[in-house]
């Protein structure tokens, strides 16, 4: 019996974002805005810009581990573009 185990499209896609998210996350840049956690608990996340994915960019955990990868912005983003 033979299989077909070459990688599909999506494997592929997979792999490529996670090699740019670590580059995004190593990357340097200047913070553009501090966006206060809307928790209350005092946190506070920086909003900067990357010129590898050209996007704005969030120190917060839903965008770092979920909105980077899907190329959404999160609600800190959000509120500094609504802002400028």
């Amino acid at each position: 019996m033979v299989y077909d185990v070459q990688p599909t499209a999506p494997v592929r896609s997979y792999l490529l974002s996670e090699v740019i998210i670590e580059d995004v996350k190593r990357e340097k840049r200047p913070t553009l805005a501090e966006i206060a956690s809307s928790t209350g608990d005092g946190s506070v996340y920086h909003i900067g810009y990357s010129d590898i994915i050209k996007r704005f960019t969030c120190d917060c955990p839903d965008w770092q581990y979920r909105r980077l990868a899907t190329g959404e912005n999160c609600k800190h983003i959000k509120a500094y573009i609504a802002r400028i």
